[in-house]
């Protein structure tokens, strides 16, 4: 999922245009990024951060697709540079130098920082050669500056309010990825296709049609289970670590990777009990981590002939709407849950959002 973010003379985040893509490449990147000049603004001098992704980079430096240079201004986010750096050497104190070096305005407090740097770990300072400075330090940008240079916002009046522009603030636009959920599935089998057509799951693994019931039994059940012997029950394994209730799903994957071209009815039903649980913590019911399935998901699925009497839908949007919630804390970073079902949603509500494509 390609999503994209500005922020008002408030200090609020909004989206502007999300789009589920099939992979994350420099194609979906310069699709995304030249549709978004053709849908949602062509004005020139947007100041637009991202992390350092080579599709990302790839769509900038083609002109073609109109946010190169002087159209456009590009620079890293400052939170994805010390997390990137925290990746190789792995120290806070050494993070939080990088965070408060990419903030500094001032040149000399910049360098202040970096020597303090220095005094920590010589060897970290190589990590920046290959970075340009201006793209992620405020005190080398060349005074790009995303606020509002128009005099009639109140922040540049000689009367102003603090609270019209936070200048701390420098997100104009900002790009975030998140992979498809399916992607994350194992591989698909015509042999488990009548089992996911019964619960109404057929559809999700290509991300193209969901048919589930919104009338029906509600999944309502009982979390005081030996949840290991329910798998072994029911997916005849037993998972070697599981987290509380949770199954791991990079697990589930490497157990149930292909089903063997003579398996039996027991073992097809294994593989798409498998299957649809990946589909349950991948996309339908996924958090943000999208690496874990509750347990609880498993006493719903063993009947293939019940299974498709559960009010999945309701069960889907229920944590959809918990999800939307819980974003719209004003400390959340993300989102998670069916979002494919938002997308589908904001397509009927809001034509422009799904701008006709030819194939």
């Amino acid at each position: 999922m390609l999503t994209t973010l500005s922020i008002d003379a408030n200090g609020h985040i909004f989206p502007l245009a999300f789009a589920i893509v099939e992979g994350k490449n420099a194609s979906s990147w310069s699709w995304f990024l030249y549709a978004l000049r053709q849908y949602v603004t062509d004005r020139d001098d947007i100041y637009l951060i991202s992390d350092k992704h080579r599709g990302i980079l790839a769509a900038i430096n083609n002109e073609e697709i109109g946010w190169s240079e002087p159209r456009a201004f590009h620079q890293y986010c400052l939170r994805h540079v010390p997390s990137n750096f925290n990746n190789k050497y792995k120290l806070k104190q050494l993070k939080d130098l990088v965070f408060r070096a990419s903030n500094q305005h001032q040149r000399r407090k910049f360098i202040r920082t970096m020597k303090e740097l220095k005094q920590l770990n010589p060897e970290c300072l190589e990590y920046f050669e290959d970075i340009d400075l201006q793209k992620w330090t405020q005190s080398h940008d060349n005074g790009m500056d995303p606020c509002p240079v128009d005099d009639s916002h109140l922040y540049l009046q000689t009367t102003r309010s603090q609270s019209i522009w936070d200048t701390s603030s420098t997100v104009v636009l900002s790009c975030r990825r998140r992979e498809a959920a399916s992607q994350r599935t194992i591989p698909f089998d015509q042999r488990i296709a009548p089992y996911l057509d019964v619960v109404g799951f057929l559809g999700a693994p290509k991300l193209v049609q969901l048919v589930l019931s919104v009338d029906g039994e509600p999944l309502a059940g009982s979390l005081r289970y030996n949840w290991k012997v329910i798998c072994i029950d029911f997916l005849e394994v037993v998972p070697p670590k599981m987290k509380g209730q949770q199954l791991s799903l990079p697990w589930l994957a490497e157990q149930f990777q292909e089903l063997p071209p003579n398996a039996d009815i027991v073992s097809v039903h294994r593989y798409a009990r498998a299957y649809i649980m990946q589909l349950i913590g991948g996309f339908l019911f996924a958090d943000k981590l999208n690496t874990l399935v509750h347990c609880m998901f498993l006493q719903f699925i063993f009947d293939f002939e019940q299974v498709g009497t559960y009010v999945w839908g309701v069960a889907t949007l229920a944590w959809l709407y918990r999800e939307l919630y819980c974003a719209s804390n004003a400390q959340s970073l993300e989102i998670a849950g069916p979002l494919m079902l938002l997308q589908v949603w904001a397509y009927n509500k809001f034509p422009i959002v799904g701008p006709q494509r030819p194939l």
